[in-house]
C-alpha cells in the first residue's frame, strides 16, 4: 500500500502535437513541473508520476495498483488522451472518492466526464502566464484538498447503485479456485440465510418476529424471509408486507419469489401487483425482464375502477388510481428509455398526467386519504412529466408551459407528514434548482437535505424499513442518469449525484 501523503498523477509525458494547430506542441512536463508538483506540495503530498519510476516493474501490474492505492489522484485530460482516460475510467470504478480533475481551457470533454468536477488553466502549449499559474496552483491545491477529505466524486460509484460485480474479491485475492470464481458472494450468503432460516424454525421462532427484528437487514431480512417459506402455508399467513420489505432493501430476486407465492396463495391487491411489476424488472433490467413486469402492471391496471373520475370517487378510489397511474407511468418513462419506442414514451406521459391529476385532485381534497397521499410522488411526477415532454419534443430547452418546476416549489407538507415522502419533495427539488442552472442554491439545499435525512434515518427504529439514504438515493441518481440527455447542466447534476452515492455514512 503507498504512503497516504502521495498523489499519483496520470498525463502525458513530454511534449506532444497539437491537433490541427499548425505544428504546435504541448509540454506536459511544464504543466507537471510548473502547476502540478507545486499544488500537489502546497496540499501536503507529494507528486508520483509512472515515469519517475525505477527499474523494470511490470507497467500495467504496477499502474493498476497506483489507480487503486493511492487516496489521491490527478489527471490532464488535456488533448483528449485515450490512455489518460483509459486510466481516468479504472480509477473512478476503483474509488468512490480522492480524484481531482484538470484540463486545458476550450476542451471539449464527453459528456460522462462532464459529470465530474473539472478545472480549467489557459495553456498554449509553450508559455505559462504568471498570474494563470498561482490562480490554478490555488484551485488546484483545493481540489486535492478537498479530495484528502474523500469527498466523493466518482461518476460511476455516484450512477450505480452497486459498481462491481457479486464475485468475492477476496477469492482470487486469496488464490481461490475456479469453481471458487464461480461461486458468488451473492449465492454463499443465501446459503448462510437459509441455514439461518433453518436454526430458527427449529427453534420456534416465528417469521413475523424475524422480520421485523431485522427489517432494517438485508441478510437477516432475506433469513426471515426463507423462513416464512420454510413455515406451512396454514401457518404463515398471507406475508403481508413482506416482500414489500425486501423490494424497499432491494432484495428483488427474493421479493419476486415471495410475491408469486403471495399470489398463488390468495391473489394480490393492487398495492401488491404494482410493487411486483417493478420488482421483476429490477430483477432483470433486460428488454425481457421490462416486458414481464409490463405484463403485471397492464393487469394491476384493471383493478381500477373504470367509471370513477376525480369529482365523484371516494378518496380510496382517487389513491388508488393516482397510485397506479402513477407506478405505471414511472414504469414506461423507464421502459421508453430501454425500447427507444416513442409508443411508450406517449403513454408515460398519458399516465402521469393521469396520476397527476389524481394525485393534487386527492391531496386537496380535505380528508385523511388526501393528506397522507406522498407530497414527494407529485413532485417526481411532475418533474418526470416537465422531462418526458423534452423528449417528445426532442428539445432540452423546451419552455415548461405546464409551470411543473413553479409547481413544485409551490407544494407544502400538510402536517404530520410522512417524513420520507418530504425527504423526496427536498431532492426533487434540488434536481429542480441545478436543472435551472442554480448551482449554489441546489448544493445548499442538498446539504440541508443530506443532514435532514441523517437525522431521519438515525431517528427511524430498528424495526422499521426505511428508504431514505438506501433505495430512495438509488432511484435519485437513477432518475439524473437516465434523463442526463432531458436535463439541463449536467454537470452540476453530476454534482448531486455524487454527493448521494455514500449513503451507507449515514448509517
Amino acid at each position: 500500500m503507498n504512503a497516504p501523503d502521495n498523489c499519483f498523477v496520470v498525463m502525458p509525458f513530454g511534449r506532444k502535437p497539437i491537433p490541427d494547430s499548425a505544428g504546435r506542441v504541448y509540454d506536459f512536463d511544464k504543466v507537471y513541473r510548473v502547476i502540478i508538483q507545486r499544488a500537489i506540495r502546497q496540499a501536503g503530498l507529494e507528486p508520483v508520476r509512472a515515469d519517475e519510476r525505477q527499474g523494470s516493474h511490470m507497467v500495467h501490474a504496477e499502474m493498476f495498483a497506483d489507480l487503486r492505492d493511492h487516496p489521491v489522484v490527478l489527471a490532464d485530460l488535456s488533448l483528449l488522451n485515450p490512455n489518460v482516460f483509459y486510466e481516468l475510467g479504472i480509477r473512478h470504478v476503483m474509488s468512490p472518492s480522492g480524484t481531482v480533475l484538470m484540463c486545458r481551457q476550450g476542451t471539449l470533454l464527453p459528456f460522462d466526464v462532464n459529470l465530474s468536477r473539472v478545472i480549467f488553466y489557459d495553456f498554449d502549449g509553450e508559455s505559462l502566464d504568471w498570474e494563470v499559474v498561482e490562480s490554478v496552483v490555488q484551485r488546484v491545491q483545493a481540489g486535492l484538498e478537498n479530495a484528502k477529505r474523500r469527498q466523493p466524486d466518482s461518476p460511476v460509484h455516484a450512477l450505480l447503485g452497486r459498481v462491481l460485480s457479486s464475485l468475492d474479491a477476496s477469492t482470487e485475492k486469496n488464490g481461490g479456485t475456479d469453481l471458487e470464481h464461480r461461486i458468488t458472494r451473492y449465492d454463499t450468503l443465501d446459503e448462510f440465510q437459509k441455514e439461518l432460516a433453518v436454526f430458527w424454525k427449529q427453534s420456534g421462532a416465528r417469521w413475523e418476529a424475524k422480520a421485523a427484528e431485522h427489517a432494517r437487514s438485508p441478510f437477516g431480512l432475506r433469513a426471515a424471509a426463507h423462513l416464512a417459506l420454510l413455515t406451512e402455508a396454514s401457518e404463515r399467513g398471507n406475508l403481508g408486507e413482506l416482500p414489500h420489505q425486501l423490494f424497499l432493501l432491494e432484495q428483488y430476486d427474493l421479493a419476486n419469489v415471495v410475491f408469486e407465492t403471495k399470489k398463488n396463495q390468495g391473489g394480490l391487491g393492487l398495492r401488491d401487483t404494482l410493487r411486483y411489476g417493478s420488482s421483476l424488472s429490477e430483477a432483470d433490467p433486460s428488454l425481457i425482464g421490462i416486458e414481464r413486469g409490463w405484463k403485471v402492471l397492464q393487469s394491476a391496471l384493471e383493478k381500477l375502477d373504470p367509471k370513477a373520475s376525480p369529482d365523484d370517487a371516494t378518496p380510496k378510489q382517487a389513491r388508488d388510481a393516482a397510485g397506479a397511474h402513477y407506478c405505471v407511468g414511472s414504469f414506461l418513462a423507464w421502459k421508453w428509455r430501454n425500447s427507444e419506442d416513442e409508443a411508450d414514451l406517449v403513454q408515460a406521459i398519458q399516465h402521469l398526467s393521469d396520476a397527476q391529476r389524481w394525485g393534487e385532485s386527492l391531496a386537496a381534497a380535505d380528508t385523511q386519504e388526501g393528506a397522507g397521499y406522498p407530497i414527494g410522488r407529485i413532485a417526481h411526477t411532475r418533474l418526470l412529466l416537465l422531462v418526458l415532454l423534452r423528449a417528445l419534443d426532442k428539445d432540452r430547452q423546451r419552455p415548461d408551459r405546464e409551470r411543473h418546476r413553479e409547481t413544485i416549489f409551490r407544494l407544502k407538507p400538510p402536517a404530520n407528514h410522512a417524513p420520507e415522502s418530504i425527504s423526496f419533495l427536498r431532492w426533487y427539488r434540488v434536481i429542480a434548482l441545478a436543472d435551472a442552472g442554480s448551482a449554489e442554491e441546489a448544493r445548499a439545499l442538498a446539504c440541508q437535505a443530506l443532514a435532514e435525512d441523517a437525522r431521519l434515518f438515525g431517528s427511524a427504529k430498528s424495526g422499521e424499513t426505511t428508504t431514505i439514504a438506501g433505495r430512495q438515493y438509488l432511484v435519485i441518481r437513477r432518475f439524473i442518469e437516465t434523463f442526463r440527455r432531458e436535463l439541463c447542466h449536467p454537470d452540476q447534476l453530476g454534482s448531486i449525484a455524487q454527493m448521494l452515492q455514500s449513503p451507507t455514512t449515514l448509517s
